[in-house]
């Protein structure tokens, strides 16, 4: 037998339409996802591929493995001169501070306050001069 056909559509059926449609939506975005980690997973294999053929290409053809470890090595150290030369200026000036706030005496803020603040320029050209070889290393 032929099941009716309803001439109006009831809420129940477009409740179970918009389900159905869910449902596939769901599936298709599923795929699409799997699709596109698969893709990503790819390339990102291709990239990691041609990233160590170019090292052993570099390797073989322009620099040992001694070499570039030294150069590695050797920049590391130019860096480490940098921030300890910086590091040392820091620590003479404030030990400088320290010997001013002990010199000076507690009745003339003035001096102390004008003191301070050049003080204060200088530290913050210190943390420029740091920021500026972090950029530069």
């Amino acid at each position: 037998m032929k099941s009716k056909i309803p001439q109006y559509v009831t809420v129940k059926h477009f409740d179970a339409f918009v389900s159905k449609l869910d449902k596939k939506l769901d599936v298709s975005v599923e795929r699409l996802d799997q699709k596109i980690d698969g893709s990503v997973e790819r390339l990102d294999q291709k990239i990691d591929d041609k990233f160590d053929k170019l090292g052993a290409y570099m390797v073989t053809h322009f620099y040992t493995k001694g070499e570039i470890d030294r150069k590695f090595f050797e920049f590391g150290q130019k860096m480490d001169r940098g921030f300890q030369k910086v590091d040392q200026q820091f620590k003479d000036q404030m030990h400088q501070i320290k010997i001013l706030f002990e010199s000076v005496k507690s009745d003339n803020i003035g001096i102390l306050h004008d003191k301070n603040k050049s003080q204060d320029e200088k530290i913050e050209d210190h943390e420029k001069r740091i920021t500026h070889l972090e950029k530069e290393f």
